[in-house]
């Protein structure tokens, strides 16, 4: 599934295209097509946002394996960091599996 659309010279330049095949169940399928998950630029951001999330897991479990002397208190701003990033994975899991 490759984006051929129009974007600037510079913003195509940093762009890579390529095809991929999906499979997925018939009733996945109907349902992602339905509502848009499977055009180019939802597919993008699918991915964009999983690895916001895979970056973000592999640092809390970086944290989980330091000592409380090496894992100082967490300022307001990292708690609320942590709480947006949360929140945005739930809608991001909920939007995903058709619950709103």
């Amino acid at each position: 599934m490759g984006y051929t659309g129009g974007m600037a010279a510079a913003v195509e330049a940093s762009l890579i295209h390529r095809d991929i095949t999906l499979t997925l169940d018939k009733d996945v399928f109907v349902e992602a097509e339905e509502r848009g998950l499977l055009a180019p630029a939802r597919l993008a951001a699918l991915v964009q946002r999983e690895l916001a999330f895979t970056r973000f897991d592999e640092i809390h479990a970086a944290l989980d394996r330091l000592t409380p002397e090496q894992n100082p208190q967490m300022t307001m701003d990292e708690v609320q960091a942590l709480i947006d990033c949360v929140r945005e994975r739930r809608a991001t899991d909920a939007n995903v599996s058709g619950r709103r």
